[in-house]
């Protein structure tokens, strides 16, 4: 056997036992977990690259930040947060497939991971998800709450007019309509999570893991409930 099968072989045995005895039922989850905890003080390390297709089947890429993974209705599910005023929301919402890659310098490994994507608003019936929603806002930095208060992202800006950014509609903004510190009340305390604000959501189907330090690959592809597990040619 090549040491380029031997590994590959070695790989896939190890990820299938660690999730025979996990709790977790997804085994790409035993080498992903691994992966993040290496890189976990690596500045840059939770930033992926997410495709999406337009209307017009053009294909769309960007760099977002990776917010953790939990588990919602028995799966595993990747986190994000955007602004329901960005391109990606119509884009989502006319094919909600995507596809992320995440590259990790430390242990150069990549995944790319396909799956549907969904979104997380103010108007959600899922309590659950609503809860990881509002959490999600508590724990953002000051600043980044504050760009869900600004203008229509995209919309050129008029260099001759104040830079001073106004609220447009929004709840939760001053009396006269400027935009709240750091997204919080005169209280200091965090406001309420503003329309603008979603989580979201990318729930995996398919894993396709490459490391490059020895040239394994292994693909994990979902059926229903359980996982398909196999060591590929990279």
């Amino acid at each position: 056997m090549s040491s380029l099968s031997s590994s590959s072989t070695a790989l896939a045995t190890s990820s299938a036992e660690g999730s025979a005895s996990s709790t977790i039922s997804e085994p790409y989850r035993i080498l992903l977990d691994v992966s993040i905890a290496k890189s976990r003080k690596v500045r840059g390390g939770n930033y992926v690259q997410l495709a999406t297709v337009t209307s017009k089947g053009l294909p769309k890429c960007r760099t977002i930040v990776q917010r953790g993974l939990f588990s919602h209705q028995g799966q595993s599910v990747l986190k994000f947060i955007t602004d329901h005023r960005s391109q990606k929301i119509t884009q989502i919402q006319h094919s909600p497939k995507g596809e992320l890659v995440w590259w990790f310098l430390k242990s150069s490994e990549q995944y790319r991971i396909g799956g549907e994507l969904t979104l997380v608003g103010n108007d959600s019936n899922d309590k659950a998800l609503l809860a990881v929603r509002k959490q999600t806002w508590g724990q953002l930095r000051d600043t980044a709450r504050e760009q869900f208060y600004w203008p229509q992202p995209g919309v050129p800006l008029d260099e001759d007019k104040d830079n001073e950014v106004k609220l447009e509609n929004q709840d939760g903004g001053g009396n006269d309509g400027s935009i709240p510190t750091g997204g919080r009340g005169e209280d200091g305390k965090v406001l309420p999570p503003p329309d603008t604000f979603l989580l979201m959501l990318l729930w995996p189907e398919t894993v396709d893991y490459l490391r490059l330090s020895d040239n394994a690959r292994v693909t994990f592809e979902r059926e229903d409930s359980s996982w398909k597990q196999q060591s590929v040619s990279p």
